[in-house]
């Protein structure tokens, strides 16, 4: 019976204490916390089990909660299990009582106004599924005791103030799917044990200051739906084993320093609808295995050094809208196969050196509301079939030889 009494207690104690962190934490206006009639477990966004003790609190944006974040003492919440907290107004640093949730499965607290570092003791988190802390002014490295939380499946850490490397020991995340780090300063070479992690749907580096080359281990992530390195400092070629990532939808690679071919592998990725490869330095011709691609609605080629013709098999991508290849060097006429992409909004084959006349075929192109072929050596007359454009709303030809 006094083991019953005990027990009874001590249960009593703990929402006591539960109820004292809420209380003190100056999250919640007046109107809940100064209201003692008010239980609790009834306060907006708090959730509690069978018992009053409190499992978690989701209060998503709407709510607009305020106050300091680290004002919660999470050190009496041992049974917390579920913080979400996104688009509030919370601020201030993650304090260390955080790390004492051992049982926390899902922590997100994006979009706040928190500050100061991720601490090392998260690694105590080790029942973590969903990790978001995104949209904050989180500084200082990635902890590599991050590579302890092998149950992660989302790990987002994007617009934040994040530097230094990624430390290899994100290899050790095999369960991870959906990886953000977008929008950050983080440097040094994307590591190659990126390559373990063979469950990976999504992955977004973009945006930062990476260097060296992408890595070949890339081509392990079969599974990768996802991958937007787009905005770093990358150099030297497209791995020839981007071609196994065969379950690719978007893949962007623009505004790097990347140089070489265009690997034939591409033509491997045939879900990609969005291909990206502009603002680099590659070089060489575009391969006809492009044409492979016919889920494809953007293709971005401009601004690298392309050179050659554009292959005819360019008209096999009847479901682009989008066709960028301005400012490149390609040569040869305009195929009339590309008269084939009736679904084309966009066409911008401006500054290259095509020559010829204009394709009447591209008369065909009745949903094109902007076309760009200025810079060219284009001569001839401009055929009546550019009548036919009666959507455009931006037609560019100056610089030709036109007559």
């Amino acid at each position: 019976m006094m083991s019953i009494i005990c027990n009874m207690s001590l249960a009593v104690l703990i929402v006591i204490l539960e109820a004292s962190a809420l209380l003190y934490s100056g999250w919640w206006p007046p109107s809940i916390s100064d209201n003692t009639t008010l239980a609790h477990c009834a306060w907006l966004g708090v959730l509690c089990d069978a018992s009053g003790s409190i499992n978690g609190i989701h209060l998503p944006y709407e709510y607009q909660i305020e106050g300091n974040f680290s004002n919660m003492n999470f050190s009496l919440l041992p049974s917390f299990t579920f913080l979400d907290v996104p688009h509030n107004k919370l601020v201030g640093r993650m304090p260390l009582q955080i790390c004492t949730l051992s049982r926390l499965t899902y922590l997100d607290l994006s979009s706040n106004f928190l500050y100061g570092e991720l601490p090392p003791c998260v690694q105590n988190l080790t029942r973590l599924q969903i990790l978001n802390i995104s949209g904050n002014y989180i500084s200082g490295s990635i902890p590599p005791e991050l590579g302890n939380l092998e149950r992660l499946n989302t790990l987002n850490l994007e617009f934040n103030l994040l530097n230094g490397v990624v430390p290899p020991t994100i290899g050790c995340l095999h369960n991870l799917r959906f990886l953000r780090f977008r929008s950050n300063k983080l440097n040094g070479s994307i590591p190659l044990e990126l390559g373990n992690l063979a469950q990976m749907d999504y992955v977004d580096l973009s945006f930062n200051y990476f260097i060296g080359p992408i890595p070949s281990s890339i081509g392990n992530l079969t599974n990768l739906t996802d991958l937007d390195l787009r905005g770093n400092q990358l150099c030297g070629s497209i791995p020839l084993e981007i071609g196994n990532l065969t379950s690719l939808i978007h893949l962007y690679l623009q505004e790097n320093q990347l140089s070489g071919s265009i690997p034939l592998e591409i033509g491997n990725l045939t879900s990609l609808t969005n291909l990206y490869l502009g603002g680099n330095q590659l070089s060489g011709s575009i391969p006809p295995e492009i044409g492979n691609l016919r889920s494809l609605a953007y293709l971005d080629l401009q601004g690298n050094q392309l050179d050659r013709s554009i292959p005819l098999e360019i008209g096999n991508l009847r479901s682009l809208t989008y066709l960028d290849f301005q400012g490149n060097k390609l040569g040869g006429s305009i195929p009339p196969e590309i008269g084939n992409l009736r679904s084309l909004t966009d066409l911008d084959l401006g500054g290259n050196q095509l020559g010829g006349s204009i394709s009447p075929e591209i008369g065909n192109l009745r949903s094109l509301a902007y076309l760009d072929l200025q810079g060219n050596r284009l001569g001839e007359s401009i055929p009546p079939e550019i009548g036919n454009l009666t959507n455009s709303t931006y037609l560019e030809m100056q610089g030709n030889q036109l007559n």
